[in-house]
């Protein structure tokens, strides 16, 4: 609702808070390829698809899917079988680290909504999740 010019000359415009929902912002001790993630994807999902309280989660996303693409680094340049000095053939640790951080990043994704399934499922209804209605055939079916 615009109200009356200032002494500036600029209308001052109401903003109803309650139908905006901003941008989250990055915390200051994410790297900046962390926060080179955090900023695609939060300019890529719905603006009410994350609110400030998603950030630890989203935090932990964006630092967990460096680690993943990390190990695949590794992976790739030393293969997923090393032979040390001794000769012997072992699995690369780095396949570990991948495998724990693509666990990581799939549960992440889940909880911000991420995935399909994860949209499907659930909305997101001022705040609180509520059950969403199937509206195909397989999601009838999925519900029951």
């Amino acid at each position: 609702m615009a109200r009356s010019k200032g002494s500036t000359g600029h209308k001052m415009v109401k903003v109803d808070k309650t139908k905006f929902i901003p941008k989250i912002s990055p915390p200051d001790n994410l790297t900046d390829e962390a926060k080179e993630i955090w900023f695609q994807l939060v300019e890529a999902v719905p603006n009410d698809n994350l609110i400030p309280s998603d950030a630890p989660v989203l935090e932990i996303y964006c630092n967990t899917l460096i680690t993943f693409r990390r190990a695949v680094q590794h992976i790739d340049a030393e293969g997923e079988v090393i032979y040390p000095e001794s000769g012997k053939q072992f699995k690369n640790p780095w396949v570990d680290v991948m495998n724990m951080a693509n666990a990581k990043i799939a549960n992440t994704a889940s909880k911000l909504r991420l995935n399909p399934a994860s949209r499907m499922d659930k909305t997101i209804v001022k705040g609180q999740q509520a059950e969403s209605t199937p509206t195909t055939e397989l999601g009838k079916l999925i519900s029951g």
